[in-house]
């Protein structure tokens, strides 16, 4: 046994030798490319989620969702830098592998600590080199970092700072050979001082650019004060007679708020027709009830509409009907249709709708209407009450 245990020993040793050898004998291999630790300074996340619509800033993102980008935004590896801080390096190639050109990715991420820089609160220098480096990439050769700092300006609204110093450098990159970039510095242009011409030459590169139809006719509504009119109304109707349902849709639906002409509104309600009763038809009672004014054919649209037993109907259509919403010559085309439809009613919610309609917009000579249906012992007690003081407020417009 000892004379076994003696030879087991001795080839342990030999064995433990022979590694230690090796290791310390073998040439270095090169370092593995990974990808990088989320957690770390050169982190490199996903692009973060688009938010939609249609008020104010949700309008103004979802213009810049629909704009193609050449590359995801990134966050910055700097955002969290002080000032005067040292940076990071950019990463080097490896030696005897071909150099690492800058990637368009990195620099798209510097304009996400630049907008940091400038948001912050409590250094003023780190403020000025923030804006002074979104305006130099304004200016940049890479589309995918100039539509990042042209988009930056909408997070910037807020910031205390002469906009007009980007004035020059949005307008410059409005009619850019690149779509992206055309995207973001038209939604850019609205948070920089305006100017007389802005929208004429708008309109004029929308002409050279049909591509851009889409995202260039709610810029263009929002520089135009809401009001869709001349040249601009000529480019909606262009828009909603796309042979795409969801493209007609989608350019109808840039029309929610907007006062529009008779032309404008007839084309809606034409794309309406055609498109009601497909999967892109979902949106059409929203844009009918905000579409302003509401004029005849949009009236009956809607009464078309309120046939159905649907309870949605009655609250995104409530608006249209509106005094304020309402053209004047619409009125009692509105009232008739109502007094007319209150029998048959599909549904409570409906038949509200209808009963308000009249006290909104109906006259002294409409009460025994209102009274003869409020004396319907079938029609239900509180419906019956709703038309009652209905006509009590008629009676009081003497």
């Amino acid at each position: 046994m000892r004379k076994d245990a003696a030879i087991l020993w001795a080839a342990l040793i030999a064995t433990n030798v022979g590694w230690a050898v090796f290791a310390l004998t073998r040439p270095p291999e090169p370092p593995l490319l990974r990808e990088p630790d989320p957690t770390s300074p050169v982190a490199d996340p996903t692009r973060s989620p688009q938010a939609r619509p249609l008020s104010g800033g949700e309008a103004h993102e979802s213009v810049l969702a629909a704009a193609p980008r050449p590359s995801p935004e990134r966050v910055s590896p700097h955002a969290d830098t002080p000032a005067g801080a040292p940076v990071r390096p950019a990463p080097r190639a490896l030696p005897g592998s071909p150099p690492v050109a800058p990637s368009p990715e990195i620099a798209v991420s510097e304009v996400a600590g630049w907008k940091a820089d400038a948001l912050q609160i409590s250094d003023l220098g780190r403020r000025e080199r923030g804006l002074a480096a979104i305006g130099a990439t304004m200016q940049s050769s890479d589309p995918a970092a100039a539509a990042g700092a042209l988009r930056s300006l909408f997070d910037l609204r807020d910031v205390p700072y002469d906009k007009h110093r980007f004035r020059d450098a949005v307008v410059s990159r409005l009619d850019d050979p690149d779509g992206g970039v055309r995207a973001a510095a038209a939604s850019a242009l609205m948070q920089v001082p305006p100017e007389v011409g802005d929208v004429e030459r708008l309109l004029d590169i929308a002409a050279r650019h049909p591509e851009d139809l889409p995202r260039s006719l709610l810029v263009l509504a929002w520089l135009s004060k809401n009001r869709v009119e001349g040249r601009l109304a000529d480019l909606f109707v262009q828009a909603l007679a796309a042979e795409d349902p969801r493209n007609a849709v989608d350019a109808a639906n840039q029309l929610r708020n907007m006062w529009v002409t008779a032309e404008v509104e007839d084309a809606a309600l034409a794309t309406w027709r055609r498109t009601k009763d497909t999967p892109a038809g979902g949106l059409w009672n929203h844009i009918l009830g905000q579409i302003q004014p509401t004029r005849e054919p949009r009236v009956r649209v809607i009464f078309e509409i309120l046939k159905a037993d649907r309870y949605d109907a009655s609250q995104l259509l409530a608006r249209a009907l509106e005094p304020r919403n309402l053209d004047p010559p619409a009125r009692p085309v509105a009232v008739r249709m109502a007094l007319d439809d209150l029998p048959t009613a599909p549904n409570a919610a409906i038949r509200r709708l209808l009963i308000d309609t009249v006290r909104l917009n109906g006259t002294l000579e409409d009460v025994p209407t209102l009274r003869a249906f409020a004396a319907n012992p079938m029609v239900g007690e509180e419906t019956r009450r709703a038309a009652n003081d209905a006509a009590d407020e008629l009676g009081r417009k003497r």
